[in-house]
């Protein structure tokens, strides 16, 4: 009963640290997508 908890609160880190990778990955293909589109319409 008393390790139940603990369990639970390591799989909710792991997965807030999960989403935050999804995230940064998310951002860094938008920037690289903005980047390519600026460079082939102007450059």
């Amino acid at each position: 009963m008393l390790n139940k908890p603990s369990i639970l609160k390591k799989s909710r880190q792991q997965n807030d640290g999960n989403k935050g990778i999804l995230t940064i990955i998310i951002n860094r293909k938008q920037r690289y997508a903005g980047a390519f589109l600026t460079h082939t319409l102007y450059g």
